[in-house]
């Protein structure tokens, strides 16, 4: 594990330098005053956690946990928020930054509002799911507590963020988390059935 960690701390070293070409050049081409640059990846890398390597098809938190980073012209820099966001909200935020209208009905929010610290919403609740209906689907709800996911072949998780962080409890079956899961389960109903998978 120590080996494959230091090369994903190179990789991840590396990718820092090419970012740091990038905007370099953006400044040599004067285009660093009307550029905006969004650094984000598609998820995170358990790095052993849960004896697990890389996203592992789990939804452990830090495979889940993604780099989110706007750098904007006009836009003041070093502003760190830490509401839940989601990689649905990347769209919504380059529209807003770059003066464009947002098609209705996306999901997402823009987060232009944080960043200028107008807005707060910590109390959101973050849904992530990958693979087919009826074949290998997995879906995952996170709110600021708990962390509920269900999969097609009939396991399921609950971890109470607060009392177990590293998510090694899963409390499905535990006693007193009953009207939790319940909850949780209607919520994840009905992101299913406003944002249906499509093939």
């Amino acid at each position: 594990i120590r080996q494959i960690l230091g090369i994903y701390y190179g990789m991840a070293a590396y990718s820092d330098h090419c970012i740091g070409q990038v905007l370099n050049r953006l400044q040599e081409l004067k285009l660093d005053d009307n550029t905006v640059v969004a650094l984000v990846a598609d998820h995170g890398d358990t790095m052993g956690r849960h004896r697990f390597m890389s996203k592992d098809y789990a939804f452990y938190e830090p495979a889940m946990r993604i780099p989110m980073i706007f750098r904007a012209p006009g836009r003041q820099a070093g502003i760190v928020r830490t509401d839940p966001v989601s990689g649905i909200d990347v769209f919504p935020t380059l529209c807003d930054l770059m003066g464009l209208s947002k098609p209705s009905g996306i999901p997402g929010e823009s987060l232009v509002g944080r960043w200028e610290g107008k807005e707060s919403n910590p109390d959101r609740t973050i849904f992530s799911a990958q693979g087919i209906p009826g074949k290998n689907r997995a879906a995952m709800m996170r709110t600021p507590r708990y962390k509920y996911a269900r999969y097609d072949d009939g396991g399921s998780e609950l971890y109470d963020l607060d009392r177990d962080p590293d998510e090694f409890e899963n409390r499905v079956d535990a006693t007193g988390y009953a009207e939790v899961l319940a909850q949780l389960k209607r919520q994840m109903d009905a992101w299913e059935r406003q944002y249906p998978h499509r093939v």
